[in-house]
């Protein structure tokens, strides 16, 4: 059983307020809440009227830069789509991934956004709502679906890689591609249901395979490709570029659903 300590209870009155405003004892405070000690952040909303409420993360200490989105969880609904952004008064769940959390209202409207925040600081499952979905686990700060991934395994030819992952939507979990010569190689993601037409298509996300090393990502939220999952890799960082690789340069895996 998860232990929970209530960061506050905060009434926003929002009328007349420039945007944004956050969820905090001083409205206007950007810095955010401290959760370094968290797996998770809980809040749950009363009334908020017509704003819209975006939850963001820093690994910053001060709060002062470098601000993303953190996607979490509606409790009442396992299986509705994991989001940064919400308008409904509902509780959420949010991983702790970062060292200070803010909760930024992006829509300001006339009516008070009454809120609760509280940290977890252990494990936590939420049973499902109505409907299919699986249980949601959040553990070592992390926001994951129960389903077990799958494993898609990368052996470059000569020629440029360029697999379908998965063919529908689906959401990449990790991979761990290595680079096997001296060179650096370039990997890019596509959100296609087949393999990609270089020059054409544009990848979502790109990143660089370092030389005589190791490229390595792990969420276990999952990035969502919504077409499909396919990765290219190539000798240039270019998108559309066509340099081969030789056999052997590039081994690994991705893990998806």
């Amino acid at each position: 059983m998860a232990s929970k300590t209530t960061l506050a209870n905060f009434t926003l009155p929002l009328a007349g307020f420039a945007n944004p405003r956050y969820i905090a004892a001083d409205p206007t405070d950007a810095t955010g809440h401290d959760i370094s000690s968290a797996v998770a952040v809980a809040i749950s909303v009363i009334s908020m009227g017509t704003n819209t409420v975006v939850a963001e993360q820093t690994f910053d200490r001060t709060g002062l830069t470098g601000w993303f989105p953190v996607l979490g969880q509606r409790v009442d609904d396992a299986t509705a789509a994991l989001a940064s952004a919400f308008a409904a008064a509902k509780a959420y769940i949010f991983p702790v991934i970062g060292a200070r959390m803010r909760f930024r209202v992006t829509a300001l409207a006339t009516q008070d956004l009454v809120a609760s925040l509280a940290m977890l600081d252990e494990a936590i499952d939420i049973a499902p709502g109505a409907g299919t979905g699986g249980t949601l686990t959040v553990a070592q700060g992390a926001l994951s679906t129960a389903s077990p991934t799958m494993n898609f395994r990368v052996v470059s030819a000569a020629a440029v890689f360029n697999s379908n992952v998965k063919a529908s939507g689906g959401k990449l979990h990790g991979y761990q591609l290595h680079n096997t010569t001296a060179a650096a190689k370039y990997a890019k993601l596509f959100s296609k249901a087949s393999a990609a037409t270089i020059g054409t298509d544009t990848p979502i996300a790109s990143f660089v395979i370092p030389p005589n090393g190791v490229a390595a990502y792990f969420n276990p939220i999952g990035k969502q490709f919504l077409a499909g999952i396919t990765l290219v890799i190539t000798g240039a960082i270019a998108d559309g570029d066509t340099t081969v690789l030789a056999a052997n340069d590039v081994v690994g895996h991705l893990d998806y659903i």
